[in-house]
């Protein structure tokens, strides 16, 4: 599940006006934190520490949250679109950590504690993740800006038999067993990667959705954008029960890529 609604969102909809920010943080679907106050206003136009959130699904006050007895809770404040934990709307309720809390349209993930922690594929088919920043003060400010992890150097070796149907991808020696769409979409992270081997790590080795519904064979003829991101989703599932981490990155606007810098097996010789 995403953590969007229906209408699309540009990050700028998103502002933060805290003024005493917690380590408990609203995490969104760029990979950025926006830290809460004690007490915290959500909406289109409302005072005192707030989360503005400049969308037509959402009220001018649509939620309060706040923090007491050791809790977090959250109150919708009779929003007309509703305000929803784990999709289920709510009144009043306590918050948990990992809970999916959508304003209207808006989607977050909630966590109390921030510090420290490491969160791979919160939001399933975004993919991003929280790194905590070095001082105190960088990490618990309103906006925290996603910082992606280094990339790192992995062998990686794609083999499909000559009767199609699949394959197999090993990462540094780890082989996983994988469908022919999950096979052309890694064989093309992969080589795009390589091809972008010298171009600056934040940028590299991006492969667009559209040149994804133009070269991976799908089993519906009318592929869209949803049938991408549930062939990412599958994939990276294989990988995590592997134990190879979140290896695919997502971003709005570029597209997918890999994670890591794919070398060739020793002895082998670039095209």
């Amino acid at each position: 599940m995403g953590l969007i609604g229906s209408e699309p969102v540009a990050p700028e909809q998103i502002v933060p006006q805290i003024e005493r920010p917690t380590e408990a943080v609203l995490f969104d679907q760029w990979g950025r934190t926006h830290a809460l106050d004690l007490a915290t206003h959500v909406g289109r136009t409302v005072q005192g520490p707030t989360l503005l959130l400049l969308s037509s699904t959402v009220s001018r006050r649509q939620a309060s949250i706040w923090h007491e007895d050791g809790a977090w809770i959250l109150r919708d404040l009779g929003s007309a679109n509703g305000t929803f934990v784990d999709e289920k709307a709510i009144e009043t309720v306590a918050l948990h950590d990992g809970a999916r809390v959508r304003f209207g349209a808006i989607g977050f993930y909630f966590f109390a504690d921030i510090t420290g922690i490491s969160i791979a594929e919160v939001a399933g088919d975004i993919g991003t993740t929280i790194i905590r920043a070095p001082s105190e003060s960088e990490a618990f400010r309103a906006t925290l800006d996603f910082i992606p992890p280094p990339l790192r150097d992995v062998v990686v070796e794609v083999h499909q038999p000559a009767g199609g149907g699949g394959g197999v991808v090993s990462f540094d020696g780890v082989q996983v067993q994988v469908t022919l769409a999950q096979l052309e979409l890694l064989a093309l992270l992969v080589e795009r990667m390589r091809a972008e081997a010298d171009e600056p790590a934040e940028t590299c080795g991006f492969v667009s959705v559209d040149e994804l519904l133009g070269k991976l064979s799908f089993e519906s003829s009318d592929a869209n954008e949803n049938n991408v991101r549930q062939l990412v989703r599958r994939v990276r599932r294989l990988l995590s029960k592997s134990e190879l981490g979140e290896m695919i990155e997502s971003r709005p606007g570029r597209g997918y890529r890999l994670r890591v810098r794919p070398d060739r097996p020793a002895g082998t010789a670039r095209r």
